[in-house]
Order: C-alpha cells, then structure tokens, then sequence
C-alpha cells in the first residue's frame, strides 16, 4: 500500500482510511512520523463529515485500479498445464474401480 499511496496528497489518503477500517492500515501508519499520522487522522476526521459516499468510493475504486495495473499479471500456462490440472482435479478411483471400467 505504501507504493500506491506513496504519492498521493494526505487529503487523499485521509479520504481512503476514512472509509473503512482496512487491515493494512496501521502497519501503513506506523511507517510514518506521530505528526504525520495525526494529520491525517485529523483530515480522516472531517473528510468522514463533509465528502460525500460516492467520492470515497470512487477514491477507493482508483486505488484498486492502481494496484491492480502495478500487479504483474500472471503467466499463461500452456496447454499440457491445462491438461494436467484436468486430470488432477477428477476424482481418483481405486485399482479395481479402474479395472471394472475397462471389462466392460
């Protein structure tokens, strides 16, 4: 969180702690000085009274699309991948359930 926040004004970090109790939050806070956290507290505070639900919502959403575009996306797996997660995700059968099926 540090990252995507890094560069953002305190008004609009106060804006996304405001909105809910985020379970990365205080170890976010802890990385900066008392007075720092206690001006975004203070921010936090009166952003909760004046802004409006739909702005820290779409603030929330903008850092969720932040964090998604600095996520590296993950590799395509090839197809024997592919086949090997089917076959790994059928039931197994036992020896002579396997057996049974081929006399028939």
């Amino acid at each position: 969180m540090a990252g995507a926040l890094g560069d953002e004004p305190d008004w609009l970090v106060a804006l996304i702690l405001a909105k809910r109790r985020w379970p990365w939050d205080r170890d976010y806070l802890n990385e900066f000085e008392p007075a720092r956290v206690e001006r975004l507290r203070d921010i936090a505070r009166s952003v909760r009274d004046i802004a409006k639900p739909r702005m820290c919502d779409e603030a929330v959403a903008a850092l969720a699309m932040k964090l998604r575009r600095s996520t590296p996306a993950p590799e395509p797996r090839s197809a024997f991948d592919e086949v090997l997660t089917g076959i790994m995700a059928r039931p197994e059968t036992t020896r002579d359930e396997g057996s049974e099926a081929w006399r028939q």
